[in-house]
């Protein structure tokens, strides 16, 4: 996997929720990539209760079969 960063694109909250939207980016050349990225956390008592990584893993598996 070539050298990546992370931006943030989004962060909205409710309640006890928080979704951060973001963009995995990298490479050079021909082989630039972008990959769409969301975490969903949870909180209860000031405390993350769960979280959940979701992003588009077509798109990571065409980087990775390079």
């Amino acid at each position: 996997m070539p050298p990546a960063q992370a931006k943030i694109t989004n962060v909205f909250g409710e309640g006890d929720k928080v979704l951060i939207e973001w963009t995995l980016s990298g490479g050079e050349g021909n082989s630039k990539f972008e990959i769409p990225c969301a975490n969903v956390y949870e909180f209860a008592n000031g405390k993350i209760k769960s979280a959940h990584f979701q992003f588009d893993s077509y798109a990571f598996a065409k980087i990775a079969g390079k």
